[in-house]
């Protein structure tokens, strides 16, 4: 039985919140001879304006994830749950497959990557082994946490979160994709 927790806590752990983004606009007083560039913004007070909202926004991010990480480990010591093998190699492919996509974005090819550390993809798979388990754990008890309290994601939620993830993958790949499976 999982210990009684707020909904509150919960919630944000469950769905991928996007923060606000820097805003570009197009500064009608921009010309050719601008001694700066204000990265889409009119003034250099806007862009201090929006960086400072920016990061602002991201330290109550970063807060609130740290309290649902440590909401999430007190129930996982209160859990007791055995995760089947199966999972945490998943998990840990899955991390792989993260870090790859990360330096496929920084145009880092992975062979160098691995290189660079000195190690083997069999090597971080090794050393992920109690991050992998952590990460399924705290799968397993939100997904039992949204079951027993009956929630489910709107299509509305899911949708853009599909395409998001979608976008990680070359055209090629993306074809492959059963999208109805997704949903």
């Amino acid at each position: 039985q999982l210990p009684q927790i707020q909904w509150k806590d919960v919630r944000p752990a469950c769905h991928e919140w996007s923060r606000k983004s820097l805003r570009t606009q197009n500064p009608s007083s921009a010309s050719m001879h601008a001694p700066m560039v204000h990265i889409g913004h009119a003034t250099l007070a806007d862009l201090k304006k929006v960086l400072a909202e920016n990061i602002r926004a991201d330290k109550e991010r970063q807060a609130r994830d740290k309290k649902r990480m440590a909401t999430l480990e007190k129930i996982s010591e209160k859990t007791t749950v055995e995760i089947p093998d199966v999972l945490i190699g998943a998990e840990k492919e899955k991390m792989i497959a993260e870090l790859q996509s990360s330096l496929a974005n920084m145009n880092l090819p992975w062979d160098d990557y691995l290189k660079h550390v000195k190690k083997t993809e069999d090597d971080l798979k090794k050393e992920w082994g109690i991050e992998a388990e952590k990460r399924v754990r705290f799968s397993l008890i939100i997904r039992e946490i949204a079951r027993a309290e009956k929630i489910e994601p709107s299509d509305a939620d899911v949708a853009p979160r599909v395409e998001k993830l979608l976008a990680r993958y070359p055209e090629t790949e993306r074809q492959k994709i059963d999208k109805e499976r997704l949903t």
